[in-house]
């Protein structure tokens, strides 16, 4: 299901953004590909470890922007893994 873009505003929880871009291809038009990934956690709680129906839990949007026909968007990830700890130094 595609989504619309996320909209981040002031609150009590924690949102990390990922972004991977890779490199345009020189001379090449449309070129660009760039794919984020926006987490929502309770910033009480930052440290999870979830699997695929637990990632309702929490808000994880995927985004590809291309120009990718029919790829292109925001998704709700439901699926896969995700593992966060907390590191101090």
């Amino acid at each position: 299901m595609v989504l619309m873009s996320p909209k981040i505003s002031a609150g009590n929880n924690t949102v990390l953004k990922y972004t991977y871009t890779r490199n345009k291809i020189p001379n090449t038009e449309d070129s660009s590909y760039v794919e984020e990934i926006y987490i929502e956690l309770d910033s009480k709680n930052i440290e999870t470890n979830l699997k695929d129906a637990q990632l309702a839990n929490v808000k994880v949007v995927f985004a590809r922007l291309c120009f990718c026909k029919g790829q292109t968007g925001y998704y709700k990830v439901t699926n896969g893994e995700l593992s966060i700890k907390k590191n101090i130094y």
